[in-house]
C-alpha cells in the first residue's frame, strides 16, 4: 500500500472514531438508543479494528535514515 493510501486509511479511521465516540456516548451513557444504533456501533468498531490492523501491518520495521 502506498503512503497516500495509508493516509486515507488513517483519515477513514479518524471519521469512524469520531462517529463511534458520539454513538458510544449515547449508548454507554444510558440514553435512549435503538437496535440500529447498537448495530452501527458494533459495525463501526469492527471497521476501526480492521483499519488499525491495516496500518499496523504497514508500519516499517526499521526507521528511515
Amino acid at each position: 500500500m502506498t503512503n497516500r493510501e495509508m493516509i486515507k486509511v488513517l483519515r477513514n479511521m479518524e471519521v469512524d472514531t469520531q462517529y463511534a465516540f458520539q454513538l458510544g456516548l449515547k449508548v454507554f451513557g444510558g440514553k435512549d438508543y435503538t437496535h440500529e444504533e447498537l448495530a452501527d456501533l458494533r459495525k463501526v468498531g469492527e471497521d476501526i479494528l480492521d483499519e488499525v490492523k491495516t496500518w499496523l501491518a504497514a508500519i516499517p520495521n526499521t526507521p528511515l535514515q
